[in-house]
């Protein structure tokens, strides 16, 4: 009796409406920071990333037959689980805390992509993201109020380990619960840009209107701005700029940006230096951007000497040097535990530093994968947005450390997932596995 019990429900149990569920609460407990830090107990982030997990080992698991998820889980084992504990043991804690991190961000990103992929479920996952969307806006807004609180929460939430005393800290944490986005929320928005001007220009295909998307994008922006994290808001800036100038006439922007290009380096230092030392004055002097747009000044102008930007100028040499001194192995093998720990702001040239090409490789095998296998799945206008998406954040992580669930669930499912929007146009539920509107489901 039992059995036939077990038999009857597993036929009546809607496995797309689970998953899509788990998926929605995984992606709310991410991006909706408002919910997640006062009601804790049911958004909790952590444990319905287990849920998820644990549902695909259980109801779904030829996800994990999927060439890049099984590659994702094999640098796991033997890069976390083995190395890090043998060849690696010198590693700072920090390093091996934010790479262990890291790898079960990518893990749960990218079985969130690889499982509606299989399951060709794109209408459920096109609403997903839709969802997702809604949440990113209305941290986006939070996080702009926040900011008028305090200017700097975003940058003292980043570096709160260094405030001793309880008073400070309990004072900086207090603004979390307003619900405003932090660190990641901010790298996160980075590759939102080129798709976001990809649906302004082909807003025949958008759900949304035109207007209401570059509000979306005009929001998310300002957000950039008054989080203060000025790589961010540069990287953001010349993404944007090529979004707009687009795939249309392209041998034609790439002669006129190169011919803008040369104009540029002909004029001389001292032009733009003016210009930025008077866009500073558009913002406080004690905010960050105002400083960062002096100290850039400082820097082209030769004033090297004190100059922040020259600080984290100098850690891309000592990184090399450490690079160098053992290219294959990295910087902590056989007892060199000198300091680098700096270095983390750069992110691509600290993994190199400090785990050599023998660890580096394998993850930037899993980026390239991921984007090669995506190209696939898309037509030819939305490839060029998506790989503007992509090197926004390859390009962020020269400039600072990459970090955070947000900005990886941005990368591996927001920014291939707003691809199938225009599913959303047609409501009936059978367009979820077939081919509509000119989009490759296949």
């Amino acid at each position: 009796i039992m059995k036939y019990y077990l038999y009857e429900i597993s036929k009546s149990f809607d496995k797309r409406g689970y998953f899509y569920f788990i998926s929605f609460m995984l992606m709310a407990s991410t991006f909706l920071p408002l919910v997640t830090n006062n009601v804790r107990f049911i958004t909790n982030e952590l444990w319905w990333s287990i849920i998820w997990l644990f549902s695909l080992i259980v109801f779904k698991p030829q996800v994990f037959q999927n060439k890049l998820i099984l590659f994702v889980i094999l640098y796991g084992v033997i890069f976390i689980l083995i190395l890090l504990n043998t060849l690696w043991v010198n590693v700072d804690d920090w390093n091996k805390k934010q790479i262990t991190e890291e790898w079960y961000e990518i893990l749960v990103a990218v079985s969130v992509l690889t499982y509606f992929r299989i399951e060709q479920d794109y209408f459920r996952f096109a609403k997903l993201v839709k969802w997702t969307m809604i949440f990113i806006f209305i941290t986006a807004v939070l996080s702009i109020v926040v900011s008028l609180m305090d200017p700097m929460y975003v940058r003292n939430l980043t570096g709160i380990t260094a405030y001793k005393l309880n008073s400070e800290v309990e004072t900086i944490l207090s603004y979390r619960k307003y619900g405003g986005g932090d660190y990641s929320f901010a790298s996160g928005l980075v590759c939102l840009f080129p798709i976001l001007i990809y649906y302004f220009k082909n807003n025949h295909e958008c759900i949304i209107k035109k207007q209401y998307v570059l509000i979306f994008a005009i929001v998310c922006f300002f957000a950039l701005l008054r989080i203060q994290i000025f790589a961010n808001i540069l990287i953001s800036s010349f993404i944007i700029a090529f979004s707009i100038l687009g795939t249309k006439n392209l041998k034609r922007n790439i002669f006129i940006s190169s011919f803008v290009l040369v104009v540029i380096l002909c004029i001389p230092m001292q032009f733009y230096t003016d210009i930025m030392i008077y866009a500073s004055t558009w913002f406080p002097s004690n905010s960050e951007i105002h400083f960062k747009l002096i100290e850039t000044t400082k820097f082209l102008l030769g004033n090297y000497g004190g100059s922040d930007i020259t600080t984290r100028a100098d850690r891309y040499p000592l990184l090399l040097k450490a690079f160098i001194a053992n290219p294959l192995l990295g910087h902590f093998i056989s007892g060199r535990t000198s300091d680098i720990s700096l270095g983390a702001h750069l992110y691509w040239m600290n993994k190199l530093a400090v785990y050599g090409l023998l660890g580096a490789i394998p993850f930037f095998y899993i980026i390239y994968n991921f984007i090669k296998g995506s190209l696939k799945y898309f037509d030819k206008e939305f490839t060029f947005y998506f790989l503007l998406s992509t090197f926004s954040i390859v390009a962020l992580g020269l400039m600072k450390a990459l970090m955070g669930r947000e900005t990886w669930y941005a990368f591996f499912i927001i920014a291939p997932g707003l691809y199938y929007l225009p599913i959303l146009r047609k409501r009936d539920k059978q367009y979820s596995n077939t081919s509509q509107n000119g989009i490759n489901l296949q």
